[in-house]
């Protein structure tokens, strides 16, 4: 019993914590994008991920591009342009990619896991209900799968 009150006051003074988050006073950052829309949207982890699949593709473009230049220009040109040696492509780059993608589905993973945890300890307390409830388990559970799926084909590049 003594876990689970030490528990829910941790959870709690989360919830103070994020509270004071709620009080930030964003501005937009474009005329034709509100700022929840900013917040909540741009700055999530899926767009994150979206974007990140649009830097790998870029990378790997670049990684072509750089193999189809040798023999056209001298390898002093293809040096000066930088990031064009084999280890920073073949292993950097993709590496780079994998820790933030990693890093994004992880952090997402542990937000949704309290959330989750946040959810079970409102509810019990009678101040949300049991749908609000079922749709924070099945966010952590498909935040859990997600994450898994990425961990268990991860591979790191040496």
């Amino acid at each position: 019993m003594k876990i689970k009150i030490l528990y829910l006051a941790m959870v709690l003074s989360l919830v103070g914590a994020l509270s004071v988050l709620g009080q930030l006073k964003l501005k937009g950052r474009h005329p034709d994008e509100p700022a929840d829309y900013t917040y909540n949207e741009r700055l999530s982890a899926k767009n994150a991920l979206d974007t990140l699949k649009m830097i790998d593709a870029s990378l790997q473009s670049f990684q072509r591009l750089t193999e189809a230049s040798k023999g056209k220009l001298a390898k002093r040109e293809i040096t000066k342009v930088g990031n064009t040696a084999w280890d920073q492509q073949q292993l950097g780059f993709y590496n780079g990619v994998k820790a933030v993608e990693g890093t994004v589905r992880k952090q997402d993973y542990q937000i949704k896991q309290l959330e989750y945890e946040l959810a079970q300890i409102q509810h019990e307390a009678g101040k949300i209900s049991g749908k609000a409830l079922d749709e924070k388990k099945a966010a952590y559970q498909r935040a859990e799968k997600e994450f898994q799926s990425f961990w268990d084909t991860l591979q790191i590049r040496d």
